[in-house]
This record gives C-alpha cells, structure tokens and sequence, in this order.
C-alpha cells in the first residue's frame, strides 16, 4: 500500500534531504508489509477432477434433471448450483450456458440448450441454486445417452480467480459435466397395427389401416386410398416429410410397382400419436396391367425424419416406414370389341357376329367406288382405352379373316381419336 500526502500540492512544503527542493519527495511513502487482492471463482460445488480418452474433466451430481427419457422436440428442467469460490464479489452481467454432449467434453458436436444471463452480484464464497424450467430438446436430435454440461461465464465477463482446477486464468473449472446421463428419444413413423411376415420374397410388414373402399377398379379410373400414421416413438416428427401410395403385384416395394401419390406432411406430429390420412381420387394409370394389386405405403419417403432405432425399425428406424396393405383390390384393363356380338360357327371355325357392322348402299357397290361402313366401338372392360389406336375395316368372302381378305382402306387404317361409332368412308377395293 502507498500514502501519497497533500496529493493535489496544495501546501508550500520546507525543502529537505529527503523531501527534495520543494519539500514533496517524502509525501509519497509505501507500507512495510503487503496484502493479496482475490478475484471471484464461478465453478459448481462438489466437483471431481475425472479423465477419460478425451482427456480431463470436472463433473458434479449438482447438475441434473428429473427425467431419465425425453423425446427429442419435447421440453425438460434443468437444475444446477452456481458457487462462488473466490473472496471477490462476481459482478454481473454474466451469462450461463446449459449443453447435452455425448460425452464428458463440450465440443463442436454438443447441442446448446439455454443461455441464462445473471443480473445480480454474487458474493464471494456463495452458492445460489438455478433452475431452468422447459428447455426444449431441439427436434431431429439423434437418439441416444446423454448428459448435461454447464458453462458459467460463457462469455468470460467476469475477471476470475487463478487456481489449481480454475487454471491460469480461473475459467477451467466453469465447465463441469453432470454425473448422471439421460437418453433422448426420437419419432418413430410407421403404419399401426402392423405384423411381421414373411414369403418367397423375403420378409415385410402389413396392417389391415391401408385400405381402399373398392374391390375393383378400372385402369385410368380414380380410387381413394385410406391410411394411418403413427408416430410410434417419444420424439416429435418435424415437418415437412413426404408419404408415397404404390401399388403392388406383391407384398415388397421394387422398381416394378406404380407410384400414385406423394403427400407432403406440413404439421409436426408429437410422439405417441396417430393420424388418419386420406388420399382421394388417385389415379390408377390408363396402362397398367389388370391384375390384383396391394397397397404399400411408404412414410418419410425422403428420409427427411431422424428416426429411433428399434427391432422392427432396424437400426436407422426406417424400416417400418413401409407397410403393405392385407386386403388387396383388382384393376381391370379396357376391352374393345363391337356391341351385339354372336359366337357362331361354320367350316373354318368359330367367329364373332354383330349387326352393328352396316354399309351403304347396303347390299351392291361396283369395284372401284366408295363405300359407307358404320360400325360401333365399345370398351366392355372397366378400364379407360386410352388414344391413339387404329381400327381397320376389311372385305372377306367369308367370316374370318385372314391372308386372302382385301383392306378397304389402302392409305392408313383408320386412326382412332373421335368419337366411338363415327362413320368412316371407305373406297371399295378394284377386285
């Protein structure tokens, strides 16, 4: 300590050997002995100095939360003790920080919770109790064990005290890791009511929550398809992802199957939920196949949701995302033909008859000139005939035709792209 006296010179001062020419030089004098000044010291209470394979750590039981499983998207308490250790006076602001890590070391890879600023002094060698209701686990955290981290003085506004476990410049010991863990959890998305089989393709999954209310549809006809989503973890599902409807000739998903819907989801779904999907008027294309088909569902198309690891789930939690219907529906082809058809018989054979085949002039036209053919085209199947397509129109002298029959139309057959029965004139051929 130094005593400068009448700093501000305010005194006319006798000249001396010691105190110089103008009597000053012994104003100032320092103490014989000296003190310390201590700084704050913000750490947590009830530290152990630990090391693992990342190296040293300090981790308290003083930091902790009343849950021991939380769904990613879902709010948990945290709870932890600021202790003063310092004789100085921690003078605010300064700001707390709340991370989860993985492991004992807050790095690039922990995920920030809560950032607290302090707005009051703390003395020196006391303890305040922080709680820190509601931080939500950010939605799309990945699945698994982990605990928490405390940060004092995140920003280093407060000048702290040296120590051994505080290092050079007081600041090591205001990261301390919690000693307890806690797991996160993450949405699940599948199908409800789902079992588990198998056939010569290997295994699948299916539920009787796909349906259509159709037995048979045509080709190039609208169904309407009726699913259920459920989230089957604990974590939030965060949109936007996308659900796909195929069809299928079998239980699996492969590249020989018809895509008709891609659903964007736009709503967050919470844990432990399930939603009603309907999906109307999907086409079934004009081209496919008649045949029976199933349903497949297939969730997160994208693989846009991190989802939870589990039996059925396989280990990225997708598995389960695509299910098969158990009830199946047919789909019919078109089927063209002509209206009023008899099956008959004769030397060559059986043939097919209809009325509605008629020329004009009806029964006599001379080789060389026009003739008038009326006919009608019927589609006797469910499914849509979809254009172009070619009829043609022969001569024959009998009733089947084959290589020694006449076109009656030389230039091109007859392109279909108007109405089904319109007339169509014809030249009658020159023999």
């Amino acid at each position: 300590m130094i005593v400068k006296v009448d700093s501000g010179s305010h005194l006319v001062e006798q000249p001396s050997a010691d105190a110089g020419s103008d009597g000053r030089a012994n104003n100032t004098v320092a103490a014989t002995t000296n003190f310390d000044v201590n700084a704050p010291d913000l750490t947590l209470p009830n530290r152990a100095l630990l090391n693992d394979s990342g190296g040293n750590y300090q981790a308290s039981f003083q930091i902790f939360t009343p849950f021991n499983f939380v769904g990613a998207g879902t709010p948990i308490d945290v709870n932890y003790q600021v202790q003063n250790a310092g004789s100085g006076v921690a003078s605010q602001p300064w700001s707390n920080q709340v991370w989860i890590s993985r492991d004992n070391h807050l790095d690039g890879g922990d995920i920030l919770l809560d950032t607290f600023t302090q707005t009051s002094n703390m003395l020196a060698s006391s303890t305040l109790s922080i709680l820190r209701p509601g931080l939500v686990i950010p939605i799309n955290t990945p699945p698994g064990t982990y605990r928490l981290i405390v940060k004092l003085d995140s920003g280093n506004q407060v000048v702290e005290q040296p120590s051994v476990d505080g290092g050079s410049d007081g600041n090591t010991n205001n990261t301390v890791v919690s000693t307890v863990t806690f797991d996160v959890g993450a949405p699940d998305l599948t199908v409800p009511n789902r079992a588990l089989l198998n056939d010569s393709g290997g295994n699948y999954q299916a539920s009787f929550q796909i349906f259509t209310p159709v037995n048979f549809v045509g080709a190039g006809t609208p169904i309407d398809v009726n699913y259920q989503v459920q989230n089957n973890g604990s974590g939030v599902a965060s949109q936007p992802w996308s659900n796909q409807v195929w069809i299928s000739r079998d239980n699996h998903l492969d590249a020989g199957d018809i895509l008709l819907d891609t659903f964007t989801q736009t709503s967050n779904m919470v844990g432990l939920a399930s939603v009603g999907i309907i999906r109307a008027g999907l086409l079934i294309p004009a081209d496919t196949a008649p045949g029976t088909y199933h349903l497949i569902v297939k969730l997160d198309s994208g693989n846009q949701v991190v989802e939870q690891p589990s039996v059925d789930g396989g280990s990225d939690g997708n598995t389960n995302n695509t299910v098969v219907s158990t009830v199946t529906f047919d789909v019919g082809a078109p089927d063209l033909t002509v209206p009023n058809r008899a099956l008959l018989n004769d030397s060559g054979g059986n043939y097919q008859a209809s009325f509605q085949i008629t020329t004009s002039p009806p029964n006599v036209v001379g080789a060389g000139q026009l003739l008038d053919v009326t006919y009608r085209v019927q589609n006797a199947g469910l499914g849509v005939a979809s254009q172009p397509w070619s009829n043609q129109v022969w001569i024959s002298r009998d009733n089947h035709l084959d290589s020694g029959e006449h076109p009656a139309q030389h230039v091109h057959p007859d392109l279909q792209h108007g109405r089904l029965g319109e007339p169509r004139h014809h030249p009658a051929p020159d023999s």
